[in-house]
């Protein structure tokens, strides 16, 4: 899973880690564009 550090994370996002979750499917997570004005790392962790 790609996530826009930018943007933080979205709805999508947060479903998606849910099903996974929900699955007990492990997931590889990667943040983008971390080096774009005010990124959001920080809220893209949690």
């Amino acid at each position: 899973m790609v996530i826009d550090a930018a943007k933080g994370v979205e709805d999508r996002t947060r479903k998606l880690m849910e099903v996974t979750r929900l699955r007990d499917t492990p997931i590889l997570t990667f943040m983008n564009k971390l080096d774009r004005e005010y990124p959001r790392p920080d809220g893209a962790a949690r």
